[in-house]
């Protein structure tokens, strides 16, 4: 039971269902008042293709095919961390314009 449990929890990022999901929730977590909570998802996705590769990589093939694969299980971590960013930019612009109308 745990190895399927363990099994879903980090195969998750790597499907498109549970990507879109993860989105959502990524956009839902960065628009908070504290930074942190949008910055648990994209470390669970770094987690989850670190172990990935941990998994594929055998030490007999080349290095540059570890880095290639470092680089491609970290696409939805990519994904996350631009969405964190640009809900970021978007409140504190809010703030800002907020703070100018508090100002006259």
């Amino acid at each position: 039971m745990s190895y399927i449990l363990t099994n879903i929890l980090v195969s998750l990022p790597f499907s498109r269902s549970g990507l879109l999901i993860l989105a959502l929730l990524q956009v839902f977590l960065s628009c908070r008042k504290r930074w942190w909570p949008g910055v648990i998802l994209p470390v669970y996705t770094f987690l989850c293709s670190l172990f990935m590769v941990a998994t594929i990589w055998r030490g007999t093939g080349p290095l540059w095919l570890l880095a290639a694969n470092v680089l491609l299980y970290n696409i939805p971590t990519y994904v996350l961390l631009a969405i964190y960013f640009i809900c970021r930019r978007i409140r504190r612009k809010k703030q800002l314009n907020k703070m100018k109308i508090q100002d006259l």
